[in-house]
């Protein structure tokens, strides 16, 4: 499937996980190269407010790059948080 959001949070994840930069270079690669590319209308309905809010706090910061690792620890932990709501939708989707 073209542009799934459970793909591209799990290759985000895989990104945050596996590289060996600096935490505040692993989110902004992970939103820039993964999530930024999710369309709002395919998150549940559940974290669409999340999600649009994330997207509202990443795009500055993908500007400025201002935040040290605390924050970026708390950017990842959204990540994960929404990957879990999707793959939880998914899997009730599946059912």
């Amino acid at each position: 499937m073209k542009n799934n959001p459970y793909d591209n949070f799990t290759e985000a994840i895989d990104l945050m996980v596996f590289s060996e930069k600096p935490m505040q270079d692993r989110v902004l690669d992970a939103y820039k190269k993964h999530i930024s590319k999710v369309e709002a209308d395919k998150i549940p309905e559940k974290v669409q407010y999340l999600y649009h809010s994330f997207q509202r706090c990443m795009e500055p910061k993908l500007k400025n790059r201002d935040f040290g690792d605390p924050e970026a620890r708390q950017i990842a932990k959204v990540i994960l948080f929404i990957a879990e709501e999707i793959k939880k939708n998914q899997n009730n989707d599946n059912k």
